[in-house]
């Protein structure tokens, strides 16, 4: 296997010097930079163009899935691993569906760590089982969502903006994560408030968790 040109991005330095050390003892492992904050993940995605890119959620100015969403949007072919604390189905099929080829906890073994990493650099994508059990465990029941939907006649798109309200994120960002003006958002919100009987921001972002839409 040729070197492997990594970049670590989690928003705790200590769990990255960790993790630094548990990846060097893979011989063919190159760590190029260590970043703790979004902007810095893609400013370095796009100066060095790693071969891996080892990835956190939950991370300040630019969350993972911006950042997996940046990814998609450009020609860049880094492989990327997701090491995160939260074990949800919605998240894990999320960024499953953006073009990951791992899903790891981070309190996995050195091991399984080694594992994953080996698997995705020969092309092939990893998932632990427990983090299997998860998908297995809610796709075997029916989805709560379609209830919803059917239930209050929300169209698909009205589902995306209400969840990304629910996650508070501003007009202007939810237009740009979906393409929309900011004015085509606003009526979408109007909508949802509207079919929803909703009194107001608060009111939809219950409505979200109740639904684990979130």
């Amino acid at each position: 296997m040729n070197r492997v040109r990594t970049i670590l991005a989690d928003d705790h330095e200590i769990f990255l010097d960790g993790l630094e050390k548990t990846l060097c003892e893979i011989e063919e492992i190159d760590i190029v930079a260590k970043v703790s904050r979004g902007n810095d993940v893609i400013y370095k995605l796009e100066t060095i163009s790693p071969d891996l890119l080892i990835l956190d959620v939950n991370m300040p100015q630019k969350d993972g899935v911006e950042i997996l969403s940046y990814i998609q949007k450009s020609s860049l072919k880094a492989k990327i691993l997701v090491l995160s604390y939260y074990l949800d189905y919605a998240l894990i099929k999320k960024v499953l569906n953006m073009g990951i080829m791992g899903y790891v906890p981070k309190d996995a073994g050195k091991e399984e760590l080694h594992a994953a990493v080996r698997s995705i650099m020969d092309g092939k994508p990893y998932l632990p089982d427990s983090v299997k059990e998860i998908i297995k465990t809610r796709e075997s029941r029916p989805d709560p969502h379609d209830d919803f939907v059917s239930m209050y006649n929300l169209t698909k798109r009205e589902v995306d903006i209400l969840t990304e309200v629910a996650r508070e994120f501003s007009t202007a960002e939810i237009a740009d994560k979906l393409c929309l003006s900011e004015y085509t958002v606003e009526t979408y919100r109007k909508s949802i408030i509207r079919k929803l009987a909703a009194k107001n921001i608060a009111s939809l972002v219950n409505f979200a968790h109740k639904w684990k839409l979130i």
